[in-house]
């Protein structure tokens, strides 16, 4: 994965919101001129119309750059993920035979996947970060399967439920 495209995508979502407020102000400020100057309306009533069409623009486009920092943050950990080959992968066993847990180590982002007992049906998977560098333990209890999460920040373990929740499963499903 291009370390590149990783860094420019946290600089993207700031950086559009950085150019297209100004156009936005700008619109709304030509638009308000405007009316001033055709005289059609009063003055309070021309105000209040271009400063409810200014926040519903501001709402839009917030709602838009949402959609595409999600949409880029999802983009990159399917490509994440369809580079963790199967040679590359450390697997490990539940103690109950259960499940099958394996994971691919991308610096300090690691792929969890969580697999059926023949270890072919995918049915929960996590992409998280941990910078500590220690290796990947995970714990198995009963009802989860426990993983180190962010613990040089002094953060505890993430969980994935045993079964699998219907919305783990759900998203399993997805590239």
């Amino acid at each position: 994965m291009n370390v590149n495209i990783n860094e420019s995508g946290m600089w993207l979502m700031p950086g559009l919101l950085a150019i297209i407020l100004p156009v936005i102000v700008l619109a709304s400020m030509v638009r308000l001129l405007n009316a001033f100057l055709s005289g059609s309306r009063g003055w309070a009533d021309v105000v209040e119309n271009e400063i409810w069409i200014f926040v519903r623009r501001a709402f839009v486009l917030a709602a838009v750059v949402t959609v595409l920092g999600l949409g880029w943050s999802y983009w990159k950990d399917v490509q994440l993920r369809a580079t963790c080959a199967s040679r590359e992968q450390k697997v490990e066993r539940s103690p109950h035979g259960g499940y099958r847990a394996r994971y691919c180590y991308f610096g300090d982002t690691i792929v969890l996947r969580l697999y059926d007992r023949e270890g072919e049906r995918l049915v929960a998977e996590r992409t998280y970060r941990d910078g500590s560098r220690i290796p990947v333990e995970l714990h198995w209890a009963k009802e989860a399967l426990m993983y180190p999460q962010g613990l040089e920040f002094g953060e505890t373990f993430g969980e994935i439920s045993l079964p699998p929740t219907f919305l783990d499963r759900m998203m399993a499903r997805l590239p």
